[in-house]
């Protein structure tokens, strides 16, 4: 099932998991801040810091590649973008400078704020090119760059404006809408709520998810104009809103292909991130934030490895006390100097973002002022970067329920990062030649969530004399990491602990 934006689960888990994905889909950059018209403003390498603001309508050319990461032969570029205090209400298009300048808008803002959007760009020529609707400074901050081997393609069309009937009619309040996009597969949808008569909240998701939503995808007020990226599945994606609002979404690409072997990226149905509370002895799927106080949130396996290198979360901060700012990044790394997600007095604001596990298998946000944090993983993505290793020290064994053979025994353990497809090998030398072996690798109780589990299960004939028997079991990724475990088994037992 896949899901976009903040969406209502059921029973959540108490860690958010993904399985590994197949080939690299972001190259893990170290990103960085590449765009800062301010005043005394400060960028990676000095170049685009300060320079003024940006004129109404006039194009401004910034350099990307070869800065904070990005190269040449990488793919598009996630974006981080803040309009910082326009003096009225307006847009922000972002596009390749080898590009006509788009109608897709990467967000809307209101005057004197500072809300941060998320963009996925193509680096074209290696410039992106700016535009605002009016005055204003901007800051861009580059979060990281897809692979050029993956299957993602950027792209900008405008998909629906239902204020002009263009894609749609307008969302009644209570309804659920199914949208109709003329695209294939996992994309980002930028998504804009605009017009509505009374405050209220949208939530884009799965047309299997439950509706109503406990949860949103973008939160407005009375006639604002709010928008927030959504990562979803076009041909199953449903909108339902508070109250009647006009909807815009515009397609910033996708994968070609919805099966993780080979985008690279994994939609994880929605979960709600269980969110550990101050002694760590339970969780909680909201918590209120203590300014200044990093939160730790879990991102792991039963063991502790992460399965993905980059989670893509919508996180949802519910009326802050303050104009602040909050900041999400690997615990095991230093805290960015780049804010994640502005914050307004009183408001409840989403963001899509795109943020690093690191080695610890953990997040870290922190706010500047008092907020209620709510989480909600959308997605998954491997850089690349994670060897292929077990979790399990001891492995595991369970009882079989063939009984046209006797059994000899099976066994499995789940699997920490690496590359599909997994390919695996049995060496058994006293088996005998009617023994029945079988492997198998699983991504997961549903497919989607959970840890990915190798399995061996191991049968021979009635009247097999009993004897032990040694077994040498090696499972190699894509990027051609192995792992050999070995072990004695005799019919109807296997030895515990394996050799992992």
């Amino acid at each position: 099932m896949s899901v976009a934006g903040v969406l209502p689960v059921g029973v959540a888990p108490a860690h958010a998991v993904a399985a590994p994905v197949d080939v690299a889909a972001l190259r893990g950059v170290a990103g960085g801040r590449l765009v800062d018209t301010r005043s005394g403003g400060s960028t990676v390498d000095g170049q685009h810091a300060g320079g003024g603001a940006l004129v109404a309508g006039v194009v401004r050319r910034f350099d990307v590649l070869g800065r904070a990461g990005a190269i040449a032969a990488g793919g598009a570029v996630t974006l981080n973008a803040t309009v910082v205090k326009p003096g009225a209400a307006g847009s922000l298009r972002l596009w390749p400078c080898n590009q006509p300048q788009p109608a897709t808008v990467v967000e809307y803002f209101s005057a004197g704020s500072a809300v941060a959007a998320q963009a996925v760009v193509d680096l074209g020529g290696g410039q992106l090119c700016a535009a605002t609707s009016v005055n204003s400074h901007l800051v861009i901050d580059l979060v990281d760059q897809f692979e050029a081997a993956s299957t993602f393609t950027a792209s900008q069309k405008r998909l629906i404006n239902t204020s002009t009937g263009f894609g749609g009619t307008r969302l009644r309040g209570g309804t659920l809408h199914a949208l109709r996009l003329k695209v294939k597969g996992e994309h980002f949808f930028s998504v804009t709520a605009f017009g509505a008569a009374r405050a209220g909240f949208l939530s884009v998701s799965s047309c299997a998810s439950e509706f109503p939503p406990t949860s949103s995808s973008v939160n407005f007020g009375i006639s604002s104009r709010v928008t927030n990226m959504v990562y979803a599945r076009a041909d199953d994606l449903c909108a339902w809103a508070s109250t009647g609002v006009d909807i815009i979404v515009d397609d910033f690409g996708g994968f070609a292909s919805t099966e993780d072997s080979a985008s690279g990226g994994r939609l994880l149905g929605g979960h709600r991130v269980q969110l550990p509370n101050a002694g760590g002895t339970d969780y909680t799927d909201r918590l209120a934030l203590t300014p200044g106080v990093p939160l730790e949130v879990p991102v792991s396996g039963p063991a502790g490895g992460p399965w993905i290198d980059v989670v893509a979360w919508n996180l949802t901060a519910v009326r802050s006390a303050a104009v602040g700012h909050m900041v999400a990044w690997p615990c095991d790394q230093p805290k960015p100097s780049t804010s994640t997600m502005n914050l307004a007095v009183g408001l409840t604001r989403a963001h899509l973002a795109f943020i690093p596990v690191g080695a610890a298998g953990k997040v870290c946000v922190e706010s500047t002022v008092a907020t209620t944090l709510i989480i909600d993983g959308v997605g998954g993505f491997n850089s690349g970067t994670t060897a292929l290793r077990a979790v399990h020290a001891d492995c595991y064994a369970w009882q079989p329920v063939d009984t046209s053979f006797t059994w000899a025994g099976n066994f499995g353990f789940a699997l920490d990062g690496g590359q599909r497809p997994y390919a695996v090998a049995l060496s058994v030398p006293a088996l005998p030649a009617a023994a029945a072996v079988t492997t198998d690798v699983h991504y997961g109780p549903d497919d989607i969530t959970g840890p990915s589990l190798t399995w061996v299960s191991i049968s021979v004939p009635p009247g097999t004399p009993k004897v032990a028997t040694a077994f040498t079991f090696s499972i190699t990724d894509a990027a051609a990491n192995t792992l050999t475990f070995s072990g004695m088994f005799t019919p109807g037992t296997i030895s515990l602990p394996l050799t992992c």
